[in-house]
């Protein structure tokens, strides 16, 4: 990565200082010396630094008088990070309900915010196709509130002093992060379809996209780890995996397969929305009766909406509150306060449907 001349280092410090209110609007800024002394520079940089700012109008050098911050200094910029492939799949409402609730937390706190697009089926592919920071925007970029594991960029954007927050799922996977905790997810699922009288039942889970995922970060290592800490025994769980794609392809045909079993289960468990819509196309398809035939219950996102005549018992993790609790804390990050909790789990709520009787 290209490190920042010093020029262009002061220019930031004084950017985002002004942008976090620490100087405002009419306020006259320290001297060039006072400036040179505290930042450890040259009073050459520090001038060149003042230059490059009051050319964006930030500030307002005045001869005799000092430089001030101008009296409509312009507004800070939060990038919200989100993945094109994500948006587009099969569970892309979620990702797009994310990005819409940013959008309005962010300029309801006096920011603006702008969309950042990348690609890429993993953190190191996505961080390397965002160019947000090879352009000018980046200059008054004082926050970034990603919708998944940025990856390396994370690292980057510590680098450039930007703090960064996402929201992730299962496990946290950087410094600051809200993570929907799929942990009890899996826990209240297995419950439930045991209260209900359904010992044994299949789990259906996404396989790894990549053999590379971060050991300890795969989806069944997570589910078997938490069923047995739960006392669940995995001997009447039958694990089903899905081929992993952006939008499961192989999801209808592998639960096909599936239900052609003879000692198939009675109840399934579905971990991802996305999978059970695939699904439930085979089940109407296949002529299975919900419940009588089979139980169902899947992980749903408040505000999905299943087209199926049986109402689906699901457990939910809702968008606006993942968005509400990684905006608060970035807010913090951006004023310099102290985040207490840098990791924050969302608890998952169940809405019982028709699906298991």
């Amino acid at each position: 990565m290209k490190l920042l001349t010093k020029t262009a280092q002061v220019e930031q410090h004084i950017r985002k200082a002004i942008l976090k209110g620490r100087w405002t609007p009419g306020q006259k800024l320290p001297t060039e010396r006072e400036l040179q002394s505290k930042l450890g520079v040259s009073q050459r940089t520090v001038r060149e630094a003042l230059i490059r700012i009051s050319e964006d109008g930030l500030i307002e050098r005045k001869q005799g008088a000092g430089t001030f911050v101008a009296q409509k200094p312009k507004v800070g910029t939060v990038a919200i990070l989100a993945n094109i492939d994500s948006l587009a799949s099969k569970v892309g409402y979620y990702y797009r309900n994310i990005v819409e609730f940013a959008k309005e937390h962010i300029k309801e706190s006096g920011f603006r915010p702008v969309l950042s697009v990348g690609h890429g089926d993993t953190p190191e592919e996505f961080s390397s196709s965002i160019h947000l920071f090879d352009k000018s925007i980046a200059r008054d970029t004082v926050g970034v509130l990603s919708s998944l594991d940025a990856g390396p960029l994370e690292q980057k954007l510590e680098k450039m002093g930007i703090p960064a927050v996402s929201i992730v799922a299962a496990k946290p996977t950087r410094k600051h992060c809200v993570v929907l905790d799929y942990k009890a997810m899996v826990v209240k699922g297995a419950r439930l379809l045991r209260e209900k009288g359904f010992s044994e039942f299949a789990l259906f889970y996404n396989d790894a996209p990549v053999e590379s995922i971060e050991e300890g970060l795969r989806i069944q290592e997570i589910i078997r780890k938490e069923l047995i800490d739960a006392g669940i025994g995995l001997d009447n769980v039958q694990f089903v995996a899905v081929p992993w794609s952006r939008n499961l392809e192989q999801a209808y045909d592998t639960f096909k397969r599936f239900w052609e079993q003879s000692n198939h289960p009675r109840a399934v468990f579905f971990i991802d929305d996305g999978t059970c819509e695939a699904a439930l196309q085979a089940i109407l398809e296949l002529g299975i009766k919900v419940p009588q035939d089979l139980a169902i219950i899947t992980q749903a996102n408040t505000g999905r909406a299943f087209h199926f005549p049986v109402s689906l018992t699901r457990i939910e993790f809702d968008p606006k509150q993942a968005v509400r609790l990684a905006w608060q804390m970035l807010e913090k990050l951006i004023s310099g306060r102290t985040v207490d909790e840098p990791v924050v789990y969302i608890p998952p709520s169940v809405r019982e449907g028709e699906s298991i009787g």
